[in-house]
């Protein structure tokens, strides 16, 4: 029988999906892959014809690819990736997998993204040091018998960048941490 018991191992061998984006027609799938090769963590950004089922990687390296997002036309798909800074930034690349293009370069990097208005804006969130800790009365009175978290607080900013003429300006900053948001059509 070539039946087995599960090892640790076996886990270096799986291939992860991540976040998986339908095109606008439906007829094509952006997704992100990663796998363990040589003991390295490889990410990749694949799109998949669904009818086909014809497979063609975009983009593959080291950097944690994820978040994918296809523009309204689909002749684009944009993600956010992190590279050596471990800072993710937004990225868009070709339906081909030609002319990759950083759009961000914010430093600390975004922390989630969502296309706006026609696809000539991005509207980003990033995570920054929050002024005041709002729970320290309740951090002293319970310190050392509670843990939880890494201990730092953050609040987020929501950005917007225009991609015409490649500025970025705070739209919200409203003392808040967000995980996630949804841009309306108007």
């Amino acid at each position: 029988s070539d039946r087995r018991s599960i090892v640790p191992e076996d886990a270096f061998r799986l291939t992860d999906l991540g976040a998986v984006a339908l095109s606008p027609s439906g007829r094509t799938v952006a997704y992100c892959a990663s796998r363990w090769t040589d003991g390295v963590r490889e990410h990749s950004l694949l799109v998949t014809e669904v009818r086909t089922g014809d497979t063609r990687v975009l983009s593959q390296g080291h950097e944690n690819i994820h978040a994918p997002q296809w523009s309204s036309d689909e002749s684009t798909i944009h993600f956010a990736a992190a590279g050596e800074s471990e800072e993710s930034q937004i990225w868009r690349i070709s339906r081909d997998g030609s002319d990759k293009t950083m759009d961000t370069g914010m430093e600390g990097g975004i922390a989630r993204f969502r296309l706006g208005e026609s696809d000539q804006s991005v509207y980003f969130t990033r995570h920054v040091a929050a002024p005041e800790d709002e729970w320290e009365s309740l951090h002293e009175k319970f310190r050392g018998s509670v843990v939880a978290g890494d201990g730092r607080q953050e609040k987020s900013e929501l950005w917007r960048g225009d991609f015409e003429n490649g500025e970025s300006r705070i739209e919200w900053n409203g003392g808040r941490f967000i995980t996630s948001f949804a841009v309306s059509p108007d």
